[in-house]
């Protein structure tokens, strides 16, 4: 129930920043009175907007911080910018881009590693590491990453089954968010497909 509780919640605040945006910038009202930390937002793009995201201009917040944003695509499959705030209870965060002359997305601390075995994206909190191969049993997730930054454990992959095949895609790469999708195929008919997001 509290799961249930936390997933309306912060759906009610996708759903404000969502509701929004207008010409020019987005807006992000607090109205549920509590404060949101690291919080991942999507808002909706006019013709406008979209022009400025393909010639990757900045974003910046009220007080001209740049912010990191990213392209995404929504569930209707119409583009959508996408970032991450904090937001303070009652409070309005607002965004535009600016028509600075040199656009450069600014840093985050979000990492991706796309080897030949493995895919990882981690930040300097945690990270992840998915196996693109199946190899003596193993399951699609090969690390996690501790605090500390070592990396540790892994999983298995029992089926009755055999895997018929296996594909690991690095789908988004930041800055904002990284994502990776792991589909593997069971048999004649049966698929499995996970995403991991950070």
């Amino acid at each position: 129930m509290r799961f249930l509780i936390q997933s309306i919640i912060a759906l009610l605040l996708f759903s404000l920043g969502s509701m929004a945006s207008h010409a020019g910038d987005f807006t992000l009202q607090e109205q549920l009175g509590r404060d949101w930390t690291r919080e991942y937002v999507t808002f909706p793009l006019d013709k406008a907007q979209l022009q400025n995201v393909e010639q990757q201009a900045l974003l910046t917040d009220q007080d001209g911080k740049t912010v990191p944003w990213q392209l995404v695509t929504g569930a209707d499959g119409k583009p959508r910018v996408a970032l991450q705030t904090d937001l303070k209870k009652d409070a309005t965060n607002s965004w535009s881009f600016s028509s600075q002359s040199t656009p450069k997305n600014p840093a985050t601390d979000l990492k991706v590693e796309d080897h030949k075995n493995l895919v990882r994206i981690s930040n300097s909190h945690t990270g992840i590491a998915i196996s693109k191969h199946q190899l003596k049993g193993n399951g699609p997730i090969a690390e996690w990453m501790l605090k500390s930054g070592k990396w540790i454990g892994g999983s298995t992959l029992t089926a009755n089954t055999r895997v018929r095949n296996w594909k690991v895609e690095l789908v988004a790469s930041g800055p904002v968010m990284a994502e990776i999708k792991a589909t593997i195929s069971f048999g004649r008919k049966g698929t499995w497909e996970t995403r991991y997001r950070l």
